[in-house]
């Protein structure tokens, strides 16, 4: 792992865990010239989980790339209010306040390769809040229904959609939003293992006319004070989309798709 990987990967396992806004605001406030237009950075001023940047991509061949800010200390939803100290043990992080990883692993993937020109979208609310009535995926779910022009802009002027927000080391899913051909297409790429359908994610969401997977990004045990990050299996997910995902000719994946071919 080079240095700038590391520095950066620290960065974000470093924020406050109980509000995804400074990951948000990071990402919202990239100039113009490290885009193709500046970010849109939409707030419902009455809920602050419905929330999202997307900056679209400036290279033709496009994949959008999603992560969410906010994360989830343990099952009951108490956020910690202090971050606590990263500790590195054989190469894992660890925190007796929990890291975080589920999701801002995910966003550090996207600041490092935010100069690739795919496109990038952030959400907030992944986990919603019960106390509230507020479901999950809030920031998604937000997106596709007060700002379907932005959501149709996604599925049409994208090849597919990539999230990094799977625990493990090298495993995918993409859930109901992945054909045969597209998995078919994920495991050459990659060489992961398909572990399954169940769940849902924000592509879930998102994806409506273009296939999403999500991939593994080295945390195990998450939203917990047990969690683990191996930093050497995230690095392995970066990496591989570095040069993967630098290809000139992506292929496109529509959702759904008649005519019978290798990736269908």
């Amino acid at each position: 792992m080079s240095d700038n990987d590391f520095k950066v990967l620290m960065e974000f396992l470093s924020y406050p865990l109980d509000s995804g806004k400074d990951i948000l605001n990071r990402f919202a406030g990239l100039p113009k010239s490290q885009a193709n237009e500046l970010p849109q950075h939409k707030i419902n001023s009455g809920n602050q989980l419905e929330q999202f940047v997307y900056i679209p991509g400036s290279r033709k061949n496009k994949v959008l790339l999603v992560a969410h800010a906010d994360t989830k200390w343990d099952r009951d939803y108490q956020y910690a209010s202090v971050t606590g100290n990263r500790f590195i043990i054989d190469g894992k992080y660890v925190s007796s306040a929990g890291i975080g990883s589920d999701g801002r692993a995910g966003c550090a993937i996207l600041w490092l390769l935010r100069e690739m020109g795919h496109s990038l979208l952030i959400t907030n609310g992944e986990f919603g809040n019960w106390r509230k009535m507020i479901p999950s995926l809030s920031g998604s779910r937000w997106l596709k229904e007060r700002h379907p022009e932005i959501a149709d802009e996604m599925n049409r002027i994208h090849q597919f959609a990539v999230q990094f927000d799977c625990r493990n080391a090298t495993e995918f899913k993409c859930y109901e939003v992945g054909t045969a051909g597209f998995r078919q297409y994920i495991r050459e790429e990659t060489g992961y293992k398909d572990s399954g359908r169940e769940g849902v994610k924000d592509i879930t969401l998102v994806c409506s006319d273009i296939c999403g997977v999500n991939l593994s990004v080295g945390f195990d045990k998450e939203n917990t004070s047990a969690e683990i990050l191996n930093a050497e299996q995230w690095n392995n997910t970066l990496d591989l989309c570095r040069e993967w995902l630098s290809e000139p000719d992506l292929p496109r994946f529509p959702l759904q798709n008649t005519v019978e071919g290798r990736f269908l």
